[in-house]
């Protein structure tokens, strides 16, 4: 359930975002809202919520979500 994750996902923010240095509140509302999770293969759903890139099939990566708000203009 997705308000399970809530809390991962104000988390990462919290610990790893905000901190990097992302202050455009759209953004920061963005990353408190969307469930990663549901971005990844099922075996890595733990792991959704911490600041890494993820594999996502076909050799490819879900990248890391403090490089990704960092590079986002106003970010």
């Amino acid at each position: 359930m997705d308000s399970d994750r809530a809390i991962e996902r104000q988390r990462l923010v919290d610990q790893y975002i905000v901190p990097s240095g992302v202050k455009d509140p759209d953004v920061i509302a963005t990353m408190r809202h969307v469930p990663r999770h549901r971005f990844v293969p099922a075996r890595y759903s733990i792991f959704a919520y911490i600041d890494g890139p993820l594999p996502i099939g076909h050799d490819q990566t879900i990248s890391q979500p403090s490089l990704v708000t960092n590079t986002t203009p106003g970010g």
